[in-house]
C-alpha cells in the first residue's frame, strides 16, 4: 500500500477530505487513520464548538445534541482552516459544515485557504445500528465524557442528520466528489475501502 498511499499523497496536495455519517458510525476513527496516512492535521467542527464556546445557550443547545445556530458554527469553525500551522498540509476535516448552508462556505473557506475539498466520505450506517453501539459504548465506557452522550441526545442528533446533513451530503454528490462507504464492516475493512475508492477517484 505504500506506493499508492504515495500517489493519493500526492494527488490531495494541500488539499482536504471531508468526512460525514450517523452518530457512531466510525467519523472520528477513521479521519485518524487517514490523518496517519496523509500526515495531515484533524479539523473538528463539533469539538472546536465544544471546546470554544463561552456562550452558555449555544452549550445548552450542544448538549442536547442539536447543532449550533449556523452563525455562531461558521464564525468560530472558518477562522481554524486559515491557521498558520496548517500551512503546506493537507487536512482532515471530521464532519466540518454539517447543516444545510454551511457546505458552500466551508468549501469556499477550504478553497481560499489552499486545502481544497477533494473528497467527502459518508459512512453509512442504519440507525438501528447506531442505536446497538450506542448500547454497546454505554457498556464499554471507552469514549470519554460528553455531555451530548446521551438517548436524548442521541435521538436529536439522529433528526439532524436527515434533516440537516443528508442535504450537504447530496450537494457533494452532485459535486462529483462524494464517496460512500458501508460504515458496518470491520475499521479495517472500512479503512480499505475508503483508501480504494480514492484510488478508484484519482485513476478517472
Amino acid at each position: 500500500m505504500n506506493e499508492e498511499a504515495e500517489k493519493l499523497r500526492h494527488w490531495l496536495g494541500t488539499g482536504s477530505i471531508n468526512i460525514f455519517g450517523r452518530p457512531f458510525s466510525g467519523k472520528d476513527t477513521q479521519s485518524k487513520n487517514l490523518s496517519t496516512i496523509f500526515q495531515a492535521p484533524i479539523i473538528g467542527g463539533g469539538d472546536i464548538i465544544r471546546s470554544s464556546t463561552d456562550d452558555q445557550q449555544i452549550q445548552e443547545i450542544i448538549d442536547k445534541g442539536n447543532l449550533a445556530p449556523q452563525q455562531d458554527y461558521l464564525k468560530l469553525v472558518i477562522p481554524y482552516l486559515s491557521n498558520e500551522e496548517y500551512n503546506g498540509k493537507p487536512l482532515i476535516l471530521n464532519s466540518l459544515g454539517r447543516w444545510h448552508g454551511e457546505e458552500e462556505p466551508i468549501m469556499s473557506a477550504a478553497h481560499l485557504t489552499r486545502h481544497p475539498v477533494k473528497a467527502v466520505i459518508n459512512l453509512e450506517i442504519s440507525e438501528e445500528d447506531v442505536w446497538k453501539r450506542w448500547e454497546a459504548a454505554k457498556h464499554r465506557k471507552d469514549r470519554g465524557f460528553r455531555n451530548d452522550d446521551n438517548d436524548l441526545s442521541i435521538k436529536n442528533r439522529l433528526a439532524e442528520f436527515q434533516n440537516k446533513t443528508v442535504p450537504v451530503i447530496e450537494y457533494y454528490n452532485e459535486k462529483g466528489i462524494l464517496i460512500t462507504v458501508n460504515g458496518t464492516q470491520a475499521e479495517d475493512d472500512v479503512s480499505k475501502k475508503i483508501l480504494t475508492q480514492l484510488l478508484q477517484k484519482l485513476e478517472h
